[in-house]
């Protein structure tokens, strides 16, 4: 499902992060905001958020041109991930030994597995923009990818709004939960069978409502756009489902052959209901999407295989990286010295991390932190160096919800467009918001947005 490098995608084309809202003229933009400024209770009211104070009064506004070759360029990146891992490794059990992943640290994991493009069926990067170039801090490839949902649900209201009132012709990119439904879909291929468990973590925390059955109400919408898609769809938690006498994976009390993985398999706790699946998929009674062989293609260390691959490379994949990919590097006893010379310039984190957990960067931390968060670093041997990325600063509206006051500020934002099947599909953004820090995740804050294109 790779990507072939297209001599279109070059660093200087970008210009500013946000190419479309530039594109507006004063007016245009006036009545965007002044849209927002009307609507912005119904815009969110679906969206559940831990941050308490402040909403974007706009959703992050692209060419469409723009919008289809950043996500040429995703595809083409997660190509040379999967390429790097098939430099070193035929099956998944070679792969998490090649990560120095431990034996059991990644469960469901079928050793077996060969690695093959069918691993690339659902990804969404972590991009940065610095200088207006985008730059791949992350690039996580899985089935359990969140923020589909709500960055959706954000597109299509603003674009609800913008069609309701006066103002630039704006409109959504495709549906990502849609995308992602139409995926799972074909995963199914031609089984009779079309029930398929959308299996969650409660333990991860969620916004929103506190109780787990209370929760999955949330979640109908989800269920009804899957039948429409062409299977039934069971959103459940994974800690309440069981396995039943006959063997078979019991989820409120129906029996399920397909199972929709939307938990991280290396940090899910242990419940029954996460050995039940365990026990009966290793029975080959259950299939998932995706398998956790997946979850490997997402680990750090993957981007500095590619720099240290580069003179296995082609020209035009070596200019790929070097402009698109921040120098990273796995922190050892000889990379200490560069790291403690000059902490501004770098950022550690965990190979295996998710969610933002141990990232340190250098440039906000004091010497006596920074100092010893290397030599954590070095001795444990499972954190990277990244260069860090200088994010640009995307100038955007927020409006305080309790006193309805709007503050412009020019705040970093991550963007995350999806590919479901290889076909591009919506994207999250997670973006900073007043007051707000340099790591950009939801459970510390960060606002979610959609995007809306123009063809301008």
């Amino acid at each position: 499902m790779s990507t072939p490098l297209s001599a279109a995608v070059v660093p200087g084309q970008w210009r500013q992060t946000g190419t479309g809202w530039e594109q507006l003229s004063a007016a245009e933009q006036e009545q965007v905001l002044a849209a927002g400024r009307r609507n912005w209770p119904a815009v969110h009211e679906k969206v559940p958020t831990y941050n308490d104070r402040w909403r974007p009064l706009r959703p992050i506004i692209m060419r469409r041109q723009s919008w289809a070759v950043l996500h040429e360029l995703c595809g083409q990146v997660a190509g040379l991930i999967l390429q790097a891992c098939q430099r070193r490794a035929r099956t998944a059990g070679e792969l998490r030994r090649a990560l120095g992943v431990a034996e059991g640290q990644i469960r469901l994991l079928d050793e077996n597995e060969v690695l093959s493009d069918e691993l690339l069926i659902s990804s969404r990067p972590d991009i940065l923009f610095a200088g207006g170039v985008p730059k791949f801090v992350e690039f996580n490839i899985d089935g359990a990818l969140g923020g589909a949902f709500d960055s959706d649900n954000l597109a299509a209201a603003f674009a609800a709004i913008f069609e309701a009132e006066p103002g630039p012709p704006l409109y959504p990119p495709p549906s990502a939960n849609a995308g992602r439904l139409a995926t799972i879909n074909g995963w199914l291929a031609d089984t009779p069978d079309r029930t398929v468990a959308m299996l969650m973590d409660w333990s991860v925390g969620h916004a929103g409502p506190s109780d787990p059955r209370e929760f999955l109400k949330y979640l109908q919408p989800v269920a009804e756009q899957a039948t429409a898609a062409g299977f039934e769809l069971i959103p459940f938690w994974l800690h309440l489902v069981e396995r039943n006498d006959a063997g078979r994976l019991s989820v409120d009390g129906r029996e399920v052959s397909h199972v929709w993985r939307m938990f991280v398999p290396d940090t899910a706790p242990r419940t029954p209901g996460r050995d039940a699946v365990e026990a009966v998929l290793q029975a080959g009674q259950l299939r998932c999407f995706t398998s956790s062989a997946s979850w490997l293609l997402t680990n750090k260390l993957i981007l500095a295989w590619l720099w240290a691959d580069l003179p296995l490379l082609s020209p035009a994949e070596q200019q790929l990286v070097r402009a698109h990919i921040p120098h990273t590097a796995l922190a050892t006893a000889e990379l200490a010295e560069e790291l403690l010379a000059r902490p501004a310039a770098w950022v550690l984190k965990p190979a295996g991390g998710s969610s933002g957990r141990d990232v340190l960067i250098g440039r906000d931390s004091d010497a006596d932190r920074w100092r010893a968060a290397v030599a954590r670093a070095v001795s444990e041997g499972n954190f990277l160096a990244q260069e860090l990325v200088d994010s640009d600063l995307l100038p955007m509206d927020f409006i305080d919800i309790h006193t309805e006051e709007v503050m412009r500020l020019g705040v970093p934002c991550c963007f995350g467009p999806y590919q479901f099947g290889g076909q591009q599909c919506g994207g999250e953004v997670r973006m900073g918001f007043p007051g707000g820090g340099a790591v950009m995740n939801v459970d510390r804050g960060a606002l979610v947005n959609g995007f809306s294109l123009i063809d301008r």
